[in-house]
């Protein structure tokens, strides 16, 4: 999903960039409305198709040697549960990514869009240690890079407004 997504935004960046050299306003609002449209396809079809698939799992969940299965029978899922999956997946997301977060309090481990589809994502072995390592540590420093970006120019922001200030004191008549 990440790397869709950062596809997405690239082309769709390049797309607007070159409709915008143009000048025509209304073509930057097509180009972005149909980046988006091209990153929901290509999700819509990376999705399903790969949980659907022999392995019945997304590139991510092979690497962690994770499968999605039925709950009933542990069996792979078909195209048609797969479909209803993803779009389970925005009800999951809908109110502060909740429906992701209950799955580690859940008896069976499951996420929402699990539960309302009947699957459930299962082990088939012990994960890297190394990956598992790497991605946690990425999941940390992404926040900070994150926050960072916000904080660093709004603070450089801050002190040439403080800068200005004390310029002006300093120059109005005591």
């Amino acid at each position: 999903n990440v790397v869709v997504y950062a596809a997405t935004i690239a082309i769709t960046a390049l797309a607007m960039f070159a409709v915008a050299s143009v000048g025509n306003t209304q073509l930057v609002g097509i180009a972005s409305i149909g980046g988006w449209l091209a990153f929901f396809v290509g999700a819509f079809f990376y999705f399903t198709l790969m949980e659907s698939g022999e392995r019945g799992a997304t590139l991510g969940k092979r690497a962690f040697k994770l499968r999605v299965v039925t709950v009933e029978g542990h069996e792979r899922i078909g195209y048609g549960r797969a479909v209803g999956r993803f779009f389970a997946h925005g009800i999951s997301s809908l109110i502060l990514y909740i429906g992701f977060l209950i799955q580690p309090f859940m008896p069976r481990k499951q996420a929402l869009h699990d539960m309302i589809c009947g699957t459930a994502v299962v082990a088939r072995g012990p994960a890297s240690s190394v990956l598992v390592g790497v991605t946690i540590v990425f999941g940390l420093l992404a926040p900070i890079g994150i926050i960072a970006a916000i904080a660093i120019p709004a603070y450089q922001d801050y002190a040439v407004r403080a800068k200005v200030s004390e310029a002006l004191i300093a120059a109005s008549p005591a």
